[in-house]
């Protein structure tokens, strides 16, 4: 017998060799497809990281402009003023794997008064190519201190209390431990300083104090905004966009109006309380604030008073016009913005009133009468 393999057994060995060849050429293709699915997961999940990083980003810079905190241009802090055109910045947050840049884009509106905001995120990906997060939104110049008069559905209950207080004390307010707030109306009398403390639930004035030295009361206050619509905005016949957009400067007139609101109470007490109006803004075009405190009359069959009364505006007939047929240019005629069914006459009031707004207009051009635009009623 000899060492000489069978021809059969040598033909099985050759085929066992090429199998494992090709098991591995298989196997190598496979590998390779699997670390290129591998790959593309990578980069995908790296550009989706990449792209939730960049919408962030953009939000942020969208809420830091609509959180303003006043109608003006701020040095130190975020006004309506200062949200204009922003050049790519770069915003990279801690422990990115790319650098972002953000710019945005600014166009403003005069009707109705807004701005139109684009903001643009932009980075390199791992590929070197240009990404990008769009989004756009507007903001609206709203005055912060009246934009709490969006929750307040048509039956006037706040849908969620401002700073957890009744919606009529002024956001001005400062608020005390014991759950009242303090609150100094504009004026100009630095002698006799007037201050009011409110119960921050009921709204009430609990407390009237001159120079720091307070008194126990129990008054209820009327509160809203003056508005202008004057030459050169007003060139004849007021029309519904100057009631809705009245941007002229109060600083035009000879003398700011008076206002006083004369009342009686339910428990036969009465009064004529002079108001307070005041500068909201260094923006000559902004509205005044002004501020009405009534003082009630409580006795033992009234213990809750209501009270009834008209505001009445002056000083007349210096400045507002007496009647709807006066035409003088240099005088003002008073509009309405609430109640527009009625007559301006409050009647039995039991509670504070806020966002009482009124609109002046040029009385007429010298010649003609002007009325009150639409969306407003002659007071």
């Amino acid at each position: 017998m000899t060492g000489r393999l069978h021809p059969r057994n040598q033909t099985q060995a050759g085929i066992s060799l090429i199998e494992a060849l090709l098991a591995l050429v298989v196997m190598a293709l496979g590998m390779l497809a699997v670390a290129g699915v591998q790959s593309n997961l990578r980069a995908n999940a790296d550009l989706s990281r990449q792209r939730a990083e960049a919408v962030r980003l953009a939000e942020e810079g969208i809420e830091q402009w609509r959180g303003f905190s006043s109608l003006d241009t701020l040095p130190s802090d975020i006004g309506y003023g200062n949200i204009v055109d922003e050049a790519g910045v770069v915003v990279t947050p801690p422990g990115s794997n790319a650098i972002f840049k953000r710019t945005r884009a600014v166009t403003v509106s005069d009707s109705p008064p807004m701005k139109t905001l684009k903001v643009t995120v932009t980075w390199q990906d791992r590929a070197d190519t240009t990404q990008e997060v769009v989004l756009n939104t507007t903001i609206a110049r709203v005055a912060p201190e009246v934009s709490g008069s969006l929750s307040v559905p048509g039956n006037g209950a706040p849908a969620r209390q401002p700073m957890g207080r009744h919606i009529a004390i002024p956001p001005g307010a400062i608020e005390r431990p014991d759950g009242t707030s303090i609150f100094t109306p504009p004026q100009t009398n630095p002698g006799n300083v007037v201050s009011y403390v409110f119960n921050n639930i009921s709204g009430l004035i609990t407390q009237i104090c001159n120079n720091n030295r307070c008194t126990s009361s129990k008054a209820q206050l009327v509160s809203g905004f003056l508005r202008f619509a004057l030459p050169p905005q007003l060139t004849g016949q007021p029309s519904a966009v100057d009631a809705l957009n009245p941007r002229s400067n109060w600083t035009q007139l000879a003398a700011l109006p008076q206002l006083a609101v004369a009342y009686t109470t339910s428990s036969a007490g009465s009064g004529n309380e002079s108001c307070f109006i005041g500068i909201t803004s260094i923006d000559p075009n902004a509205p005044l604030e002004y501020f009405c405190v009534l003082p009630l009359y409580e006795t033992l069959n009234d213990p809750a008073p209501t009270w009834s009364g008209r505001a009445a505006f002056g000083p007349s007939p210096g400045l507002i016009a007496d009647t709807a047929t006066e035409s003088s240019a240099s005088k003002l005629r008073v509009c309405r913005y609430f109640d527009l069914q009625g007559t301006g006459n409050y009647a039995a009031i039991n509670g504070p009133l806020s966002l009482q707004n009124y609109l002046f207009v040029a009385a007429g051009n010298g010649t003609v009468a002007y009325s009150c635009p639409p969306g407003t009623v002659a007071h």
